[in-house]
């Protein structure tokens, strides 16, 4: 995970002075705990660890158990049951890191925002590889188009961006769509899978009339990650209702679009989802075997937090797309549209 250093080390060198509000007319208030000793709880509730909360603000895991001390002695509560090596939340304690956590994040963001006022800030996407090079980065300059007031950086990346304390402003992920505490918009669920080669090979020497003839062939394959990709030669094959086929030889590739790239080249036959393909397929790079697919419990989804969403810029790339992506479905086109069509959906 990645924090804010800059802004937790400002946070924790805070003089530990308490802070009174003005008297109200009639009860006087209680006396405000110091915002060291609540940062302090709050990483520690986060974590439920008091050394990573230390970890978090660079200071002692002796420093954080006091800081919580004086906050439990403030507020009259105990906020955590200390056990051997843990430690767990009181019910009051659960009470109060919600909002603790929510207002930490949003002084984070408005510091942040403050500090980079004058600056042009890109707009940082993180997206998933593939995506980036098969969808995204072919579409990207219609946004620039309409939008070019926007500086944009693009973040091709697998990793679970860190939303809240990261740089990333929003992100396009592939997975079932069970992201927290962040805000999901469907793109594409459930992708279909087929099976895809060059014209070239399609037409060589050797026989591709039937799912049979790919014992014959080279199969590009992933990496075996089928929790998270599912993209299986077993599981076309199973579509196709063939079973322990054998092909000639393999060829392992990491990324989706570097395979797609193999089979352009004639390298051999792989899967790859109809979404990502799609360009390809109506240039003529690549064609489609046979009229075999499944699909996949995954999809790319759009995320970004509540916070962001707030941003101009972030709900600018967020309506672009998801308008881009509503003239897609509604011509069942997923090539690249042109400038006309391009310009329509905007």
């Amino acid at each position: 995970m990645r924090h804010n250093r800059n802004f937790t080390n400002d946070m924790i060198s805070i003089q530990d002075e308490k802070i009174s509000t003005e008297e109200s007319p009639g009860k006087p208030e209680a006396p405000m705990p110091s915002l060291n000793a609540l940062r302090a709880f709050e990483a520690a509730g986060r974590h439920l660890s008091f050394k990573a909360a230390a970890e978090e603000l660079n200071v002692s895991p002796s420093a954080i158990g006091h800081l919580v001390s004086g906050l439990e002695g403030a507020l009259g509560s105990k906020l955590f049951h200390r056990l051997n090596r843990t430690v767990e939340l009181t019910r009051e304690g659960d009470l109060l890191l919600p909002g603790l956590t929510a207002g930490f994040r949003r002084l984070t963001t408005t510091v942040s925002d403050f500090r980079r006022r004058d600056k042009e800030i890109p707009l940082v996407v993180s997206v998933e590889p593939s995506f980036a090079t098969k969808w995204l980065m072919p579409r990207l300059e219609n946004f620039r188009a309409l939008y070019p007031e926007i500086a944009i950086r693009i973040d091709p990346s697998h990793a679970l961006a860190d939303l809240h304390n990261g740089d990333v402003d929003i992100a396009i992920r592939f997975g079932a769509g069970q992201f927290p505490d962040v805000e999901i918009d469907t793109l594409y669920p459930n992708q279909e899978i087929i099976a895809v080669c060059s014209p070239e090979l399609r037409k060589g020497k050797l026989p591709l009339a039937t799912p049979e003839d790919l014992a014959h062939h080279t199969l590009i394959h992933r990496p075996s990650e089928p929790s998270r990709y599912n993209l299986s030669w077993e599981q076309w094959f199973h579509a196709a209702g063939i079973e322990g086929t054998r092909q000639k030889t393999a060829l392992i590739v990491g990324y989706e679009d570097f395979a797609v790239l193999a089979a352009i080249q004639g390298q051999g036959i792989t899967l790859a989802t109809s979404l990502l393909a799609a360009d390809d397929l109506a240039a003529g790079r690549l064609v489609k075997l046979f009229d075999v697919s499944y699909r996949t419990r995954f999809g790319y989804y759009l995320v970004a937090t509540e916070e962001k969403l707030q941003n101009p810029n972030v709900s600018a790339f967020r309506e672009w797309i998801l308008g881009l992506i509503a003239k897609e479905q509604a011509t069942d086109d997923y090539s690249v549209l042109t400038d006309t069509d391009l310009s329509a959906s905007s």
